[in-house]
Formats: structure tokens, sequence, C-alpha cells
């Protein structure tokens, strides 16, 4: 079981990022705080292409789903880790 001390931490990390995400005017979709990098998804926007051309974020997923073919990206700052996924069409 984690410490309070543990997760104030992981609030705090969470804390810093949304303000990092804020300025690259992403939406936040959703926040997971489970194991030991709180997880936030995002709406893909034009500045995660920025990330991906500058090696600060990169694909690790891609797939077929109800909506058809997709890939997800990811990126970590204060330790969290952010994603989002895109749709190929």
């Amino acid at each position: 079981m984690e410490t309070i001390q543990n997760i104030n931490q992981k609030l705090a990390d969470v804390h810093e990022i949304m303000a990092c995400l804020k300025a690259m005017n992403a939406n936040v979709q959703s926040v997971i705080i489970k194991g030991d990098k709180p997880i936030i998804r995002i709406e893909r926007n034009a500045h995660c292409d920025v990330l991906i051309k500058n090696g600060i974020a990169r694909y690790v997923s891609f797939g077929f789903g109800s909506n058809g073919r997709f890939r997800q990206g990811v990126f970590e700052h204060s330790g969290c880790r952010v994603v989002w996924s895109e749709s190929l069409h």
C-alpha cells in the first residue's frame, strides 16, 4: 500500500504537468493514478506533432479498433506519462 506522502507527491506531479498541458492548449480527458507513474490522457492537438518531431514524444502503439486504424503517442514529464490516440485514415 502506498503512503500518503507518495500519493501527495503523485498529485503534485499531476498538478505540475496539468499546468504544462494547459500551456500547450491540451484538453485532458482523464487522469489515472495507479502504479508508479500517473497516466494523463489528452486529446491530440498540433503540439503533439511538435513533440514527435523534436523527439520528446514517440508513438508506442498501433492498431485497429471500432473507429479504424489508430496510433498512440506518449511522452513523460514531471513523473507522469501523457498519452493520446490518433486516427489514421
